[in-house]
């Protein structure tokens, strides 16, 4: 009976619903269901079945099928003329008892459905009672057009800004305060003076220090530190160093340095061990001092 119905439903994709759909007096007559239909049918016979048809026009049509208000226990099949058996069904819903049995699917192939509405004479069946069935077919939502990305609009080239020349920081130590800034000055460079006890070559009141060193580049505008030698130098801290580091220090510091050696555990022999007066006394510049070396144990 249904491979003859398959075989035999030719009509368009989607079924018009028959005006008389009367399954109670042919229960064998097979309706043909459109989008929407709700049709009211009846099993007259215990193990009886019901059968509707429908066409699927385009690949991946979405269907459901409900079957509600059952007066006995009815199962629901869905059978296609696109499978190898086309006996056996495709998708079904079997619910014990008078549950309302669904079928929710998309099918992907276009051709001809039929769906059984079958009665299990588990439950008595009541001839008299109808049940729903209710029945959608849908097309696959359509797929959006992408619209075109627009061009991204090209940035302006920014026009490359020269770096500003860099100039040479002159050498000022020991030069008076005047002439160092007006070197200073005249290369384009600022002036920041402060006093520092630190010795100068040329003694007080002239630069001892400059920051920046000399020959340093520059930008324009930059700013450089000077160090005014006030007379006093504070005595750099020369623990730990070698001999001869140690006496260089002190003398760049312009000390008068006597080497006095001493036996001392604490630092290797040939080592500085410190000054007298310590690190960080405060002496007019050129004054004498003690560098103390260690003769070790």
């Amino acid at each position: 009976m249904l491979l003859g119905l398959l075989s035999g439903l030719q009509g368009p994709a989607v079924g018009r619903a028959q005006p008389d759909c009367d399954t109670y007096a042919s229960p064998d007559a097979p309706c043909a269901l459109s989008d929407g239909a709700v049709i009211n049918g009846y099993i007259g016979a215990e193990g009886g079945r019901n059968y509707f048809w429908f066409g699927v026009p385009v690949p991946d049509m979405h269907v459901s099928i409900g079957l509600t208000d059952l007066p006995a226990d009815y199962d629901l099949y869905l059978f296609s003329d696109q499978v190898a058996d086309p006996g056996q069904p495709i998708l079904s819903s079997v619910t014990p008892g008078a549950e309302p049995e669904v079928i929710d699917a998309v099918l992907h192939d276009v051709g001809t459905y039929v769906i059984e509405v079958v009665d299990d004479p588990s439950i008595p069946n009541v001839p008299d009672m109808p049940y729903t069935l209710s029945f959608g077919l849908t097309a696959p939502p359509a797929v959006p057009t992408p619209e075109p990305t627009p061009s991204p609009t090209p940035l302006p080239i920014p026009t490359p800004v020269a770096a500003p020349s860099l100039v040479s920081v002159p050498a000022v130590v020991g030069q008076s305060p005047n002439s160092a800034a007006r070197l200073m000055h005249d290369a384009g460079l600022v002036v920041e003076v402060s006093s520092a006890d630190a010795f100068s070559p040329s003694g007080t009141g002239t630069v001892a220090t400059q920051d920046p060193h000399p020959a340093t580049r520059l930008a324009p505008g930059s700013t450089v530190r000077l160090s005014i030698a006030t007379g006093h130098v504070a005595i750099p801290d020369v623990r730990g160093r070698p001999e001869s580091e140690a006496y260089a220090i002190l003398h760049a510091a312009g000390f008068d340095i006597q080497t006095r050696r001493r036996p001392d555990d604490t630092v290797p022999s040939g080592t500085a061990v410190g000054t007298n007066p310590g690190a960080g006394a405060v002496l007019g510049a050129g004054s004498p001092i003690e560098l103390l070396i260690s003769q070790g144990h």
